[in-house]
């Protein structure tokens, strides 16, 4: 009989929080996180191999730690504003409702992609909700 193995080797926070930082795998694959400071709530994750990136995902909050944007690409930079060899890049743009009810639910979600440089619509939604805060309709514009 065969016995087969998976190296994991895991690196977390020593803040008290035990935030994974950081995972490498035995093939080489590494994925690394970083978090909005004194949060759980992640700001960005990087997915590598062999010391080269192969995905980069960045998470936006307001000031009240509520999300209102993710960008996913595979950029070569740990900087999410470099574009340096970008071939596909995606961003969520989150609007949170400003009134009762359901105040900072999720009213629209657009998507979009970058194609030379210029942002073009993927699609846009308006959500609607019932009295206890549940998505009722989802209309695509």
């Amino acid at each position: 009989s065969s016995c087969e193995s998976l190296f994991i080797k895991r690196e977390f926070s020593k803040d008290g929080r035990n935030l994974l930082l950081k995972e490498e795998k035995e093939e080489g694959l590494t994925e690394s996180f970083e978090y909005l400071p004194n949060s759980n709530l992640p700001v960005a994750k990087i997915v590598s191999k062999n010391d080269r990136i192969l995905l980069r995902e960045f998470k936006e909050y307001d000031d009240c730690h509520n999300l209102i944007g993710v960008i996913e690409d595979d950029g070569a930079s740990l900087d999410k504003n470099n574009l340096q060899d970008v071939k596909q890049r995606k961003i969520k743009k989150i609007i949170l409702r400003q009134e009762s009810p359901n105040l900072h639910l999720p009213e629209w979600v657009e998507e979009t992609y970058l194609e030379e440089n210029i942002e073009k619509l993927l699609s846009r939604k308006h959500l609607l909700y019932d009295e206890e805060g549940r998505v009722i309709n989802s209309l695509l514009h």
